[in-house]
């Protein structure tokens, strides 16, 4: 049984890598093994940048780049996988998305009569999503909604995919399953110091999806009511200079520590050290960084997008607060911040929940079952 996958994720060739994707494609090949120990897995990287990458070659683990422009995609990704279905006998396909390499794929698979497996890793029919998109991207939304039906098995990040994509009629029931990809974590094993000034923690990329300035909105009005408070905001991206300048027009910049990028290995001392982490995104795909912080045992405030209304137990772990009600985020926050014992119930129920539910075991197995239609 061999398995052939699609992938951007050039990280296969970044010795610096936070976290080891090399690894965690190893972790699935020794579980696929135990379905026949001759199993592969032969995975296809795009990669249309000027650098150009060599094959890795791990045993039955081989990573492939597919090193071309965006002029020649189309052609190259129909020689190159053609030539790879027929040398490795592959029985199974599974693209990373539901567009280009999807709609590609498709056409290997029911040209070759194989298998083909779906990855939807993004919410795409959120409205927040599909807001942002231009003519072009809107179209390749209408070709992936009328293409999802031909897929054999699909595979989501959050059970809220899978109720749009059966909503709107777009695949069948049986052919869904919700599969997130596990999460490495660092955890901090030991006990937070109480401090009399607050930290509420951002983590993520100040981009659209993220909606950062009704984060800031709301940190302004959470510091009106409670002063001893301060706001952490980690990460990089194309609205970070804006955020900072509309932190001075709110006036809580001083408040603020925007600390840019920041490595994997103090991304855990961030949760640990924070009081509560907030989530204001128009729209998300999984949510990992909720599991970071449970996992270290701070609770969540977040909007209700795909993601994180799977992670967060609404009342028990942490809030959930519709699409764009800042009063209610701010309400929450401020009931968390006040109330020392019911964060500290939210934190460690968050804790058993994540430890439980996301179980890495657990993940990798099924996400096999899933591959080879064992899933039922």
């Amino acid at each position: 049984m061999n398995i052939l996958q699609i992938s951007f994720d050039k990280s296969f060739w970044d010795r610096n890598a936070p976290e080891s994707t090399l690894q965690r494609q190893q972790e699935y090949l020794k579980v696929l093994k135990s379905y026949d120990n001759n199993a592969k897995i032969i995975i296809v990287v795009i990669n249309t940048s000027h650098k150009k990458f060599e094959i890795l070659n791990y045993d039955d683990l081989i990573i492939v780049p597919l090193n071309t422009t965006k002029i020649k995609f189309f052609y190259d990704f129909f020689i190159n996988l053609s030539n790879l279905i027929k040398e490795y006998d592959i029985n199974i396909i599974s693209p990373q998305s539901i567009f280009e390499d999807g709609w590609l794929s498709l056409i290997l698979a029911k040209y070759y009569k194989l298998q083909i497996v779906a990855q939807i890793h993004m919410d795409f029919l959120s409205k927040g999503y599909y807001d942002e998109l231009g003519f072009v991207n809107k179209l390749r939304i209408a070709i992936a909604k009328k293409t999802l039906r031909y897929y054999d098995r699909i595979r989501v990040v959050s059970t809220k995919i899978k109720d749009k994509l059966i909503k709107y009629k777009l695949v069948e029931e049986n052919k869904i399953f919700v599969n997130p990809v596990y999460v490495p974590i660092r955890e901090l094993n030991y006990k937070k110091r109480p401090s009399s000034i607050k930290k509420i923690l951002f983590v993520g990329r100040f981009v659209y999806p993220k909606n950062i300035f009704l984060w800031l909105e709301v940190a302004s009005e959470v510091k009106k009511r409670f002063d001893s408070v301060e706001f952490i905001l980690a990460g990089d991206g194309e609205d970070f200079e804006k955020a900072k300048e509309y932190a001075k027009k709110l006036k809580i910049y001083d408040s603020c520590k925007f600390l840019g990028s920041v490595s994997y290995e103090n991304v855990a001392k961030l949760f640990y050290e924070a009081d509560l982490l907030l989530l204001t995104s128009r729209y998300e795909g999984f949510g990992r960084v909720i599991v970071e912080s449970y996992i270290n045992k701070t609770p969540v405030v977040s909007t209700d997008v795909a993601g994180p209304s799977d992670i967060i137990i609404d009342g028990k772990t942490g809030f959930i607060c519709e699409l764009e009600d800042k009063k209610c985020l701010v309400d929450k926050c401020l009931k968390l911040l006040k109330d020392e014992k019911l964060a500290q119930n939210f934190a460690n129920n968050g804790y058993k929940y994540v430890k439980g539910k996301f179980n890495k075991e657990k993940l990798i197995k099924d996400w096999i079952n899933i591959l080879v239609g064992e899933d039922k």
